[in-house]
């Protein structure tokens, strides 16, 4: 479990996202506590030491991203949209840093990378 490397997750993300492509229908990812590693820890410090998992996310799921979306994915790995042709306002959160065993929050348990923050964009 402790021998994880970022290209063996992004290939595994990429993969199940070709996957989903083929469906040919809206898609509306988020990021697990899996994806990081070790597994439930993500570095909610602004360090970007985590960075990888984010601009990879972006490049799988670049076809159903809007830039709105990716500037605030890149943020904070959450994002918020009106799903098209309705007024539903969909907003993706990400656990990864908000689980108490994540170590990198256990020196500031508020919201570090603003990830409520999407449910208040307009």
């Amino acid at each position: 479990m402790w021998e994880q490397k970022p290209e063996v997750h992004l290939k595994g993300l990429k993969k199940f996202t070709e996957m989903l492509k083929v469906l040919k229908v809206p898609v509306y990812s988020v990021l697990g506590n899996h994806e990081g590693y070790p597994c439930d820890q993500f570095d909610a410090t602004g360090a970007n030491q985590h960075q990888w998992v984010i601009e990879g996310a972006l490049d799988a799921w670049r076809d159903w991203f809007t830039p709105q979306m990716k500037e605030t994915f890149r943020r904070n790995g959450c994002y918020s949209v009106v799903v098209p042709g309705t007024t539903l306002k969909l907003i993706a959160l990400t656990p990864f840093t908000m689980m108490s065993s994540n170590r990198y929050l256990w020196g500031n348990q508020t919201d570090p990378l603003g990830v409520v923050s999407p449910a208040h964009d307009p």
